[in-house]
């Protein structure tokens, strides 16, 4: 990888831990049990939508580093604790 690379792949991933910081942050402020009301969408609530993208980036990592990942989906059946991701 050039270094040119390694910079921007450096900043890209500063980027996403600020992103995550700051979505899991307000997601977790919300009044009890707003993350996991049923919601038309595609995941059904906020914290399967945020196991989604866990998943998606691990998958993503794992491309990048190598090893293959476990994963035979998008996403899990059931949506985790909020406190898991």
């Amino acid at each position: 990888m050039t270094a040119s690379a390694l910079a921007t792949v450096r900043m890209l991933t500063r980027y996403k831990a600020r992103a995550n910081r700051i979505t899991y942050r307000t997601v977790m402020a919300l009044p009890q049990g707003e993350a996991l009301r049923k919601r038309p969408t595609r995941f059904g609530n906020i914290v399967h939508t945020l196991k989604h993208t866990y998943v998606i980036d691990d998958i993503f990592r794992a491309h990048l580093d190598g090893p293959r990942h476990a994963y035979s989906a998008r996403n899990s059946d059931i949506p985790p604790p909020l406190a898991e991701l």
